[in-house]
């Protein structure tokens, strides 16, 4: 409840004035009514503007927006050359590298025996 600054009516629902900010009943809201001093040079407060409503174009448009965002929020430009490695690329290079080597080296060996310098290179 307030309490009109005019009359002093105890009132349910009290108005602020945009000029004073004083509180006025239903009676003495505007201006003229409550006998504002300076109501000829007083500069009128700021209209009321509304902001512009979504569309449906406009929400599907943020909800593509947000899910590109969501999606790729984790990712980072790799330039070409400067790609970084995973652990399981690594040991899956050193394991295929390992066994190409084991696989050359048993040949070789072989081939040594066959030749009979096994002694020599061992």
């Amino acid at each position: 409840m307030g309490k009109c600054d005019y009359c002093g009516e105890n009132v349910a629902l009290p108005y602020r004035c945009s000029y004073c900010e004083g509180i006025f009943c239903s009676k003495h809201r505007l201006p003229e009514k409550h006998n504002y001093a300076e109501l000829k040079t007083a500069v009128s407060p700021k209209p009321y503007v509304p902001k512009k409503r979504k569309t449906s174009k406009d929400f599907i448009k943020d909800t593509e927006t947000s899910f590109i965002r969501k999606r790729y929020a984790n990712t980072k430009k790799i330039s070409k050359g400067s790609k970084k490695l995973s652990i399981s690329t690594i040991f899956y290079s050193l394991f295929i590298g390992f066994t190409i080597l084991i696989i050359v080296y048993s040949n070789y060996v072989e081939y040594l025996e066959n030749k009979d310098l096994k002694d020599f290179f061992l």
